[in-house]
Parts: C-alpha cells; structure tokens; sequence
C-alpha cells in the first residue's frame, strides 16, 4: 500500500477556504453535474491558449502564495511535456472561446509557460475550428 497516496473523502466533508475559492460559474456546474451523472460527453481537446479564458476575471491564485508550489510544479511539467497523471483544466465552450472556471492553477500553470495550446477536458460538444479533439467522446455511466 502506498503511504503517501491521499485517502478518499466525502465531498461533503471538504471545506474550502472563502478566501481561496474561486467564484461559483453555474453553467460549469450545470455542465459538470450533467457529465458525471452520464447525460453529458467529455472530450479531451487541443486548444489555441488564445481562447482559453477564465471565468473570473477577480480570481488571481497565481498571486496566492498556497498556491504557487503548485502552479510552479504544473508549469515545470508542461515546459518538460509530462502530461502524465497532469490535471488538464476542465472548460466548456462559450461561442469561440473555452471557460475555465474551477482548474485556475492548471490554467495559469499554462499561462505561465507560455505555450500557443492548452490541453482541456471538454464537457459537451466541441465546435470550432481551430481545435483539435484528442480523444472522447467519453461519458460516465448513469446514476
């Protein structure tokens, strides 16, 4: 067994900091709540970095020194091309650009590299041009 694998918890029994949590997007959570009960698809996408946007413009966890380990660590693993076990920034697409609304430090680690693409997890459909879809349609089974 591994000692330094974290234990399962209840959602219920996580607690966020008010300070450190980004703003509530709903249409993430509609979307989120949708693919993880089975009714929506997730597909694993390649987008130009220029149409990735955060949902909040006030949400800065790159400035919040918690968090700058691990923006740092994620960086370092795109700037090496180490995707393995890497939290790809879920998004949802909102005309020609792709929401980022709860994965802020995957999505400022990617800033930060500099990189012309970003790698996303999609939940609906994808529809643009400059994309490429990279796997999915994947869906969960229904509850």
């Amino acid at each position: 067994m591994n000692k330094n694998k974290p234990k399962s918890m209840k959602l219920a029994d996580l607690h966020v900091d008010k300070e450190f949590a980004p703003p509530q997007d709903p249409v993430f959570m509609e979307k989120y709540i949708a693919y993880e009960k089975g009714d929506l698809a997730l597909h694993i996408i390649m987008v130009p970095a220029v149409f990735v946007v955060p949902y909040s413009l006030e949400y800065f966890p790159e400035k919040w020194t918690p968090f700058l380990p691990f923006i740092n660590e994620l960086r370092q693993k795109i700037e090496k091309e180490d995707f393995k076990n890497f939290p790809y920034p879920y998004v949802y697409q909102k005309g020609r650009h792709f929401v980022v609304s709860d994965d802020y430090p995957s999505y400022y680690a990617f800033v930060e590299s500099g990189k012309a693409w970003m790698f996303c997890k999609c939940l609906g459909e994808p529809n643009h041009p400059d994309i490429k879809v990279l796997g999915g349609p994947f869906t969960k089974k229904k509850k």
